[in-house]
């Protein structure tokens, strides 16, 4: 799989159908810059999609929390 394609599976996960603005926060970028990724220009590179997969693990780790451990 392409990091483009890796950053857009994991971004739609995250954030659904606006998920261009929030990835481009979580991985320091400008979200023009992620436009011109989608649109064929250049792309993200291996550091961008390791970015973007420890923001989806904090984000992942709040929700678990959020739920309680110990509510089954």
């Amino acid at each position: 799989m392409t990091p483009l394609s890796r950053l857009t599976l994991l971004g739609r996960a995250l954030y659904g159908d606006r998920w261009r603005s929030q990835v481009a926060r979580d991985i320091g970028v400008d979200e023009r810059l992620v436009r011109f990724w989608i649109e064929g220009s250049g792309g993200p590179t291996e550091q961008h999609v390791k970015a973007l997969k420890q923001a989806a693990q904090r984000h992942m780790d709040r929700i678990v929390e959020a739920m309680g451990e110990d509510d089954n």
